[in-house]
């Protein structure tokens, strides 16, 4: 196949410090030209074989051809393994590129490498887990310095971790699905670190279908700690934000097929948690909505 992108970015506005009013306009288009290729192949029933080749042309930047290849094998009928490995890239964002007091136009498109191995099993018929590790090697990645407050490459930057999966379903009307993702990031040759990436994040949702008409969720997600930055005191403040859990309910109703009446707590447990320097999460919420369709 072929892709044809056509972007055109306006911003207008201002930023005011000092008593002084400092405009952050700015205007920016491109053309960029991509063409593909993918194939998927099963030589064997148990066996399952995909690759995909891109190529793309953006204005003003140099051409990029980018592979990614995976295979998975059926070991038996519960026990699953895969691989995969491919290449990415992205060209910066017109904010990243022309926002006066933070953009930086001599930014390079971000370039990275992954792979990931993994093996799915089902221990029984309500019950499946799965275990996957990973590794991506970022080049060039968009990332904003405090230090010198404006967007900036880093040359290289290496994460590696564990995501675990799991999903039960004791029940035709209930189950519950869980995963957990263990994150290491490496920035190399560099003293500094990456804002708003945590270690550890964790989720748990529980679904039940009361009735045809009325079902309920239970959503919580775990945040671990993660550095942020920011200057809402006028000077550079680096630090760990706390760890954090947050726990979301949602009944639906569907009296008619045409009607849905939803209601929802946002933090139902009343957690208070940072996620900027120095600025609170909102506390407990009440939503009701009625969707209709004619």
């Amino acid at each position: 196949g072929a892709d044809y992108r056509h972007e055109d970015g306006h911003s207008e506005g201002f930023l005011e410090y000092f008593g002084n009013k400092n405009p952050t306009d700015f205007e920016l288009d491109r053309d960029t030209f991509s063409y593909f290729a993918g194939i998927t192949a099963s030589p064997m029933e148990a066996l399952l074989l995909q690759g995909s080749l891109r190529y793309d042309s953006p204005e003003d930047f140099a051409s990029e051809t980018s592979f990614q290849a995976g295979l998975q094998y059926t070991l038996g009928p519960d026990v699953a393994v895969s691989a995969n490995w491919g290449e990415a890239y992205k060209l910066p964002s017109f904010f990243a590129l022309g926002h006066a007091l933070v953009g930086n136009p001599d930014l390079k498109p971000e370039q990275g490498e992954s792979w990931d191995v993994g093996i799915t099993w089902g221990a029984t018929d309500a019950l499946r887990l799965g275990v996957t590790a990973y590794h991506n090697d970022f080049r060039d990645l968009v990332d904003f310095d405090d230090e010198t407050f404006r967007n900036v490459n880093r040359s290289n930057v290496q994460t590696r971790g564990l995501e675990l999966q799991v999903g039960w379903e004791p029940l035709t009307a209930f189950s519950v699905r869980s995963q957990a993702t263990y994150t290491d990031i490496d920035v190399k040759d560099e003293d500094t670190v990456l804002t708003g990436r945590p270690e550890w994040t964790a989720s748990v949702v529980a679904q039940w279908h009361i009735t045809e008409q009325l079902n309920a969720a239970l959503d919580y997600v775990y945040t671990g700690q993660q550095w942020a930055a920011s200057r809402y005191t006028g000077a550079e403040v680096t630090q760990k934000l706390h760890d954090f859990g947050r726990l979301d309910w949602v009944l639906r109703w569907q009296p008619v097929a045409a009607w849905q009446v939803q209601l929802s707590v946002d933090n139902l447990l009343n957690e208070q948690y940072e996620t900027a320097v120095g600025f609170y999460a909102p506390q407990r919420e009440f939503r009701v909505g009625v969707i209709v369709r004619p």
